[in-house]
């Protein structure tokens, strides 16, 4: 819905949003090399110049995720992060997550990182929509760790990448984060069950009716 009104005619395409800040004479130096490469290489480009309408533009990173349940009742979301030259072959990757499992797909994140969200929305209710939900997870965490990257790009590991942590470090690594944990807390108090259980969070949905405070559908 914004991206048609923000940019008609363009709709279904990626969007980048790019802030500028320093001192004056360098922003302005920096708007109008910035103009130039988006002039050679984005369908549409607008400049924000108001509060106003810094707003608008940034309201559509802010409704990503309600608008995701256009595509389905229910997501699983990781943020991955990979190394800059590996961006584009993440996002390729993205595509081809949808066309493997058939389900939506949609991404955002940090691209001065590397760091993105990953979406696969499907129907809680639908068991093939399920199964192909916890294929593609899979496929993704390795395909990120192939590329160079990392499981978890700024939430740690927690509940949600407990079973992908294998996929990232080899198990001399488990072992010594293991023995860490048991030198420093021996009786499993500190946070317990994180990380060293697995948790398939796919298998445990939100409640219905329980609306997280990101989600929130405005």
């Amino acid at each position: 819905m914004w991206q048609r009104s923000v940019f008609p005619g363009h709709a279904g395409g990626a969007l980048l949003l790019v802030e500028l800040d320093g001192p004056e004479d360098a922003v302005r130096l920096q708007s109008v090399r910035l103009t130039e490469l988006m002039q050679a290489h984005a369908q549409a480009i607008l400049h924000a110049t108001s509060a106003e309408k810094i707003e608008e533009l940034w309201r559509v990173r802010r409704n990503c995720s309600q608008a995701m349940f256009q595509l389905g009742d229910s997501k699983l979301n990781e943020d991955v992060v990979v190394p800059l030259r590996s961006q584009q072959q993440l996002l390729a990757a993205t595509l081809e997550l949808k066309e493997r499992t058939g389900l939506a797909t949609p991404t955002f994140g940090h691209a001065a990182d590397g760091n993105f969200h990953v979406h696969i929305m499907y129907n809680r209710d639908d068991p093939e929509h399920k199964a192909k939900a916890r294929e593609g997870i899979q496929w993704l965490m390795q395909t990120v760790v192939d590329l160079g990257g990392a499981i978890t790009g700024e939430h740690g590991v927690g509940l949600a990448k407990s079973p992908f942590i294998a996929l990232q470090h080899n198990p001399a690594e488990l072992r010594a984060m293991r023995a860490i944990k048991q030198a420093l807390d021996p009786r499993s108090i500190l946070n317990p069950g994180k990380i060293w259980d697995p948790v398939e969070v796919w298998d445990h949905p939100v409640e219905r009716g329980v609306v997280l405070p990101w989600d929130h559908r405005k």
